[in-house]
């Protein structure tokens, strides 16, 4: 990031993305942990242009930002705008609560569930054999929680489920996650498992699910 070199830089809070009037923070004033969006605008101030990209600020002095994903490849129904690295932060801290070893994870959501207005999350998780959690249900609360301290969004849609019901987690069967990927990627050995999951790619992680899921 060159900041005087022609173009100005603006964060705007990540929850505050797509509203009518969001904040455009300059650089010195983000603060740190903080999710931004990335605006730069032209000198004379003429245009200005949303790159499209997801960063925080590790630390502000020395200042020191970090990539966390893209605007186009959040989970959010809404306006929650949930970034891949909180989905992992929040597993990160599931496993801590409920010790057990993942090898795959990804998160989907499903939208007027029940035939309502509100929506949840589906986290698919592939447990290493023999090292699942012995209570799924608390693995779900645990990663919810998690979500709720990360994303102001989230939790404020959570609260009495105004709009976000409970998680839901969907245990895989032993290899599914290789499966699922060989037949998104078509043999591709460098494929990644998502951690954002389209609709598309939900259904196929649905014939792979084990017998045993909670919400």
């Amino acid at each position: 990031m060159l900041p005087h070199r022609g173009t100005f830089f603006e964060f705007v809070p990540l929850e505050e993305v797509g509203s009518t009037m969001p904040a455009r923070v300059p650089l010195w004033a983000v603060e740190p942990e903080r999710p931004y969006a990335i605006v730069v605008t032209t000198v004379s101030g003429l245009y200005a242009y949303e790159l499209g990209d997801i960063v925080r600020f590790p630390s502000v002095d020395p200042l020191r930002v970090e990539f966390m994903g893209r605007l186009s490849g959040c989970l959010s129904v809404t306006q929650e705008l949930t970034t891949h690295v909180e989905i992992e932060r929040a597993v990160a801290d599931a496993v801590l609560g409920c010790p057990c070893t993942t090898l795959e994870f990804g998160a989907a959501a499903d939208v007027g569930v029940d035939g309502t207005a509100k929506s949840r999350y589906v986290l698919f998780v592939e447990f290493q054999m023999g090292a699942a959690p012995a209570d799924l249900a608390a693995f779900a609360r645990a990663f919810d929680e998690a979500l709720s301290k990360q994303n102001r969004v989230y939790r404020e849609h959570r609260q009495r489920e105004v709009a976000l019901l409970s998680p839901r987690v969907v245990q895989l069967v032993t290899g599914g996650a290789r499966q699922f990927l060989e037949e998104v990627t078509h043999g591709n050995v460098q494929g990644k498992f998502p951690r954002i999951i389209d609709d598309t790619k939900k259904k196929l992680l649905w014939k792979h699910a084990a017998a045993l899921s909670v919400r």
